[in-house]
């Protein structure tokens, strides 16, 4: 049996997700505290290391601090604008994007001589160039020189 058959036959499997967790409140309760107590223990940690930090290091923070909040805000604002304006011109997306298998050419141009079904199941594949032609065929391990 696969790992389905395992996860629905324990204990925890026959109780509701909803239940396990609690409602969306105590959740909400409990990622809330769990955040305050990170918070917490960062300030602690800055007013440590704020005792043992000279004034110009601060000045030289700020000035990172400040940099970065110029130039990144700014990039994820527009990002976001960009996005949105992508999702009003062409809609929500409704399937993933179908791609086409090509096994014509490589991606530098060259023919590739290859046969899709026999190199998709091989355990070895040998791989060789000659002139503008690629040629690529399941191979037997040690048969063919490097």
């Amino acid at each position: 049996m696969g790992t389905d058959a395992h996860v629905a036959s324990s204990p925890a499997a026959a109780i509701p997700a909803a239940s396990r967790l609690g409602d969306g409140a105590h959740r909400s309760l409990l990622h809330g505290y769990v955040v305050a107590v990170a918070w917490g223990i960062l300030a602690a940690c800055w007013v440590v290391v704020a005792g043992k930090t000279p004034t110009r290091d601060y000045l030289l923070l700020a000035a990172v601090v400040a940099v970065s909040l110029a130039v990144l805000v700014p990039v994820n604002v527009w990002w976001v604008v960009h996005n949105q304006r992508l999702h009003r011109a062409k809609g929500p997306r409704r399937q993933v994007p179908v791609v086409i298998e090509s096994f014509d050419r490589d991606h530098l141009g060259r023919e590739l001589a290859v046969d899709p079904k026999q190199v998709r199941t091989a355990a070895y594949v040998h791989i060789s160039v000659e002139g503008d032609r690629k040629l690529v065929a399941a191979a037997v391990p040690g048969s063919e020189s490097r």
